[in-house]
C-alpha cells in the first residue's frame, strides 16, 4: 500500500516526523534531528517488514 505520493507508509511517517521532530522531542539541544528515533518510530508503519508478495492461502 502506498500514499497518493508514491510513499509506503513507513516512508511517509517517517517524513512526517522529521518535520514535526520538534514537537516529539526528536531533536538534540541543537535542533539537530534523531535520525535513530525517526526509524524506530516510523517501524510501527511497516505491517510486512518481510516484505514481498502476500503468501498465497493455504501454503
Amino acid at each position: 500500500m502506498t500514499d497518493p505520493n508514491g510513499k509506503h507508509p513507513k516512508q511517509a511517517l517517517a517524513k512526517w516526523l522529521r518535520e514535526h521532530a520538534a514537537e516529539f522531542c526528536l531533536t538534540d539541544d541543537k535542533g539537530k534531528l534523531n535520525e535513530a528515533g525517526i526509524q524506530e518510530a516510523a517501524k510501527v508503519a511497516n505491517w510486512q517488514p518481510g516484505g514481498g508478495a502476500p503468501k498465497t492461502p493455504g501454503e
